[in-house]
């Protein structure tokens, strides 16, 4: 009954895509041999859109996430408006709407430009940074509405990491 239901509600093979993202992220990580199933499930996502077979929220977010995983700022700007479909098909998609923030800001440092909600971290020289940063392009009140911590706490997680690792 479950599976059935899931088939009629959502694209299986973009979710089996999401799903298997999701599990090659956790514990010890063979790097090359995610890189390679990240770019397969991409194509699964690129035939979805093509064939137009994405219809819920839950199947843009899916396929949001597995882009957002990619290499290019390409993949990441698609992850963007996948997750702003998911976010127009479903206001109260809170996962979607961080990914929102999320993509914006991977997209934005790819490119070379500051991102803007800080969910972007990563160690230069030895200290845990949010940089490039305009902590002024967005409000904490645009933050919260994707589900972004305001940005004092994101400032004093980055002060925490650092005084995690002795910097």
């Amino acid at each position: 009954m479950i599976v059935a239901l899931l088939a009629a509600t959502l694209n299986l093979e973009v979710y089996v895509a999401y799903l298997n993202d999701q599990a090659d992220r956790t514990g010890d990580i063979d790097v090359p041999k995610v890189l390679r199933a990240d770019e397969q499930r991409r194509h699964i996502v690129h035939l979805a859109i093509e064939h137009r077979t994405l219809a819920t929220a839950d199947d843009y977010y899916h396929a949001a996430m597995v882009m957002q995983h990619g290499t290019v700022p390409a993949d990441f700007a698609l992850a963007r408006d996948l997750a702003a479909e998911a976010m127009r098909r479903d206001p109260s998609h809170r996962q979607a709407a961080w990914l929102f923030a999320a993509a914006t800001d991977r997209y934005l440092w790819r490119t070379g430009k500051p991102q803007i909600y800080g969910t972007q971290y990563k160690q230069v020289d030895g200290r845990w940074t949010l940089e490039p940063f305009d902590r002024n392009a967005v409000t904490d009140e645009e933050r919260r509405k994707h589900h972004v911590d305001p940005l004092a706490d994101r400032l004093r997680f980055i002060d925490e990491l650092n005084a995690k690792s002795g910097r």
